[in-house]
């Protein structure tokens, strides 16, 4: 059974991918000051651009539209939206124990979760192989079973998506190729 896990990566030369891995992985490694400089920085432009809009437009206008944007929607988004990361925290940790990684700490575990976050915006294929890598150097278990814990933690996703889009199709009929799409 083992000879059918490590079939499929026959073909890819593992210590070239790994030396890839550590020359981008040492671009990305940051101190936590350089962190707190560039999300300064973001909230810096971010006020820039929004102060340049207020400038550029119609303030009366722009001000009739912020105050009647439903703020409480906005909150309810910014909820679920952390509900949805907790959750997803819980399921990636469950995964990992089941596979026998255990971390000291809890702080571990979410720089572990952080680090393959931002994954999420690459493909599939580039998302899941730099995760199981990433799995894989932090928790030092074989590659193969970190790729395992990637490919089950993208089957356990394809429920809630297909609940989600029902429930999309339910509430708003219009908009059934968007959800199916």
């Amino acid at each position: 059974s083992i000879s059918l896990l490590t079939e499929p990566y026959k073909h890819v030369n593992l210590f070239a991918l790994g030396a890839l891995y550590n020359r981008i992985e040492e671009k990305m490694t940051t101190t936590k000051r350089h962190t707190v400089r560039s999300i300064i920085a973001g909230l810096l432009l971010t006020l820039f651009s929004v102060v340049v809009m207020f400038a550029l437009g119609d303030i009366s206008h722009l001000s009739k539209h912020i105050c009647a944007y439903r703020w409480n929607y906005f909150f309810i988004a910014v909820i679920l939206f952390f509900m949805t990361h907790l959750l997803k925290f819980s399921k990636f940790n469950m995964f990992l124990t089941n596979a026998g990684v255990r971390f000291p700490s809890i702080e571990k575990r979410i720089d572990l979760y952080l680090a393959c976050s931002p994954l999420n915006a690459t493909s599939n294929r580039v998302n899941d192989g730099y995760h199981a890598l990433s799995i894989s150097r932090a928790t030092g278990i074989p590659l193969t079973q970190a790729d395992g814990i990637t490919l089950v933690n993208r089957f356990a996703d394809l429920p809630s998506m297909v609940v989600m889009g029902s429930i999309g199709i339910a509430c708003y009929p219009p908009f059934t190729p968007v959800f199916i799409g």
